[in-house]
């Protein structure tokens, strides 16, 4: 088992729209679908089609749309052992409206994903203890997501932690993962501090790494990434591509990160294939159909390199 990924488990409910609404206007959808997405699962997703075995832990309601996302799982070939159901909570679920030129905006409904248990988690351990590396999204309890680092921490296993969304984590809890990944409205929140170019991006990883964090990632969307480490601090563009829907980028770029890494055991180069993967992902409609496998990503590095 290669990667662990602790996070949410959603159904998406995504409209497509010729433009957002004003406030007070009803606009008509050119197209709506329903889409497995969740930040954790999105990440599941990347990390197993990019050839990684991943195992997924989080929470899920007893309704139709849980049967729908494990299924969907199953067929992905994601561990599923630790993906526990909640009898009385419906399954998360976020409303998605994409504009024309696949921007978006999300609205998530936690749900069943907040009562994700510290007993549930310690559950998963034994599993966790065997894998290469650990992924986590915030999108739970803060109690959980302190338990779920102080205990990777302790099995001596890399965490990445995309800080998405933006919860009041103890900065000493924050400081023990190997990996902080956040994009450059999360650092803003984070820090006080605005990021709106490569050279602002630069200062704030500079920051982030004096406060001691060992490996700090700013994703920039469509200008790639701003990466740093003890003596290094870099800009990775992104490809130009024809954008048709953001949505599950971020998602794909961590998961991507991660499997990456475990390969190249090296920042840089996996930072720079996990933007071409997220560059990739938001050619397509839809979290979860977007989400590249290994081959596609690989012909897409060739045919930007060549």
């Amino acid at each position: 088992m290669d990667v662990i990924v602790y996070g949410t488990i959603n159904i998406d409910l995504v409209a497509y729209v010729s433009r957002f609404p004003q406030i007070g206007e009803t606009l008509s959808s050119l197209e709506f679908k329903e889409i497995p997405g969740g930040k954790g699962a999105n990440q599941a997703v990347t990390v197993q089609r990019l050839g990684k075995q991943a195992a997924l832990v989080g929470k899920v309601g007893t309704d139709s749309y849980a049967s729908f996302i494990k299924k969907v799982f199953v067929n992905e070939g994601i561990l599923t052992d630790y993906v526990y159901s909640s009898p009385k909570t419906a399954t998360g679920s976020s409303i998605v409206v994409v504009d024309e030129s696949g921007q978006n905006f999300i609205i998530t409904n936690q749900n069943a994903n907040k009562e994700l248990t510290k007993a549930e988690v310690h559950l998963s351990l034994e599993t966790a203890q065997k894998a290469g590396a650990a992924l986590l999204q915030m999108e739970m309890s803060v109690e959980v997501a302190n338990y779920i680092i102080s205990s990777l921490k302790h099995l001596n296993i890399p965490i990445f932690l995309n800080l998405a969304p933006v919860v009041p984590i103890d900065a000493q809890i924050r400081r023990l993962v190997d990996f902080l990944i956040m994009n450059e409205v999360e650092a803003e929140q984070l820090t006080g501090s605005p990021v709106t170019n490569i050279e602002e991006g630069k200062l704030m990883v500079k920051e982030l790494l004096e406060q001691g964090h060992e490996h700090v990632v700013i994703t920039m969307g469509n200008k790639g990434a701003i990466i740093g480490e003890k003596k290094m601090i870099q800009h990775v563009p992104s490809p130009i591509v024809q954008t048709v829907d953001t949505t599950a980028a971020g998602d794909c770029f961590c998961g991507a990160l991660v499997t990456y890494w475990l390969e190249e055991q090296d920042l840089l180069t996996a930072t720079k294939k996990a933007v071409a993967a997220a560059a990739l992902s938001v050619t397509k409609k839809g979290a979860q159909p977007s989400l590249p496998y290994r081959k596609e990503v690989e012909d897409f590095i060739k045919s930007i390199i060549s």
